[in-house]
């Protein structure tokens, strides 16, 4: 069972590394008591989950601050769950780094092997928050859980990932016997209702033209919403959308070619009324955007013009 199932194991080992490089960043706003803002508080940009090059307590589009600038409360926040997330990340990395962890498979193999009395899968899950059923499908190999997951299920039960990798179920035994998480389970956020008049009237203004063009994707991550979420609700006028801003793009980017040309033209008849010859040196010398003249286009209308002028 577990080879049917190991191609469909999320790659935990790969996200642990990729989320405790990205956890350094943003140790310092939960030591202050301060949450990231997913939208900037400057720009109002949506921000990325992932970036290459921008830290993640900073906007990934003009460089502001993410933090938010009212103390927040720890316990609303999450400030707890978030230190001790890192704590165990770091548990995780540094033993990959030293001695290296059994494969993610032995995690479930060892929960399976804890021995749970009649009842007590469903007491646990109940314990933890999760759903009916759910523990006993991760027993079982039939669904394989995120790792975010595997992290809340180990926080109710005071015990980390390495730890049930390596068979210490003790913690998880001694919450089981108790009857009640050492922990509260993080409390799960209300699924936001879809609002689908202010999303037609904001695609209406785009389509008649009141606002800018905008694909449908932009639009549902500035609405707070998934892409996929409108393309399903308004099918005909998310395709409307998307054919408007492609006709909007194509125009902005021949006025963009328009303009290089007029720019080198200019320059080109200046050394030209001078008795210059306008080489690609001189050219970039009088314009004003010296960089416009890496674009192929501006390169072949330089020479063509060269040409009708006579210079050989």
């Amino acid at each position: 069972m577990l080879n049917n199932i190991s191609h469909r194991l999320p790659p935990y080992r790969g996200v642990v590394n990729f989320i405790w490089a990205q956890l350094y960043t943003v140790v310092n706003s939960v030591k202050h008591y301060r949450k990231l803002e997913s939208h900037c508080p400057c720009c109002q940009r949506p921000q990325p989950v992932i970036r290459l090059y921008a830290p993640l307590d900073q906007c990934a589009h003009c460089n502001a601050w993410l933090g938010a600038f009212a103390k927040a409360d720890p316990v609303l926040e999450g400030i707890e769950w978030q230190r001790w997330v890192i704590q165990v990340l770091e548990e995780l990395h540094l033993a990959m780094v030293s001695s290296g962890i059994p494969p993610w498979e032995q995690f479930f193999m060892n929960l399976s092997a804890s021995g749970f009395a009649r009842g007590e899968q469903s007491r646990l899950a109940d314990l933890a928050g999760l759903a009916r059923g759910q523990l006993a499908t991760w027993l079982r190999r039939s669904h394989t859980p995120t790792l975010g997951s595997i992290l809340e299920l180990c926080y109710v039960c005071n015990m980390t990932p390495l730890q049930v990798l390596l068979g210490d179920l003790a913690p998880l035994k001694q919450v089981i016997a108790e009857g009640k998480p050492h922990r509260p389970p993080r409390a799960r956020r209300s699924r936001r209702v879809f609002d689908r008049e202010q999303c037609l009237q904001r695609i209406r203004s785009i389509l008649d033209g009141r606002e800018e063009p905008l694909g449908y994707v932009q639009l549902a991550q500035q609405l707070g919403y998934r892409g996929h979420t409108l393309l399903h609700h308004f099918p005909q006028e998310c395709a409307k959308l998307s054919k408007q801003i492609k006709a909007y793009r194509r125009q902005r980017a021949e006025q963009r070619v328009e303009d290089i040309r007029e720019e080198v033209r200019q320059a080109v008849l200046a050394l030209h009324a001078q008795g210059i010859y306008p080489s690609h040196r001189k050219v970039v010398e009088r314009i004003a955007h010296p960089t416009l003249m890496r674009h192929p286009e501006a390169r072949t209308f330089r020479l063509a013009l060269c040409r009708d002028l006579g210079w050989n």
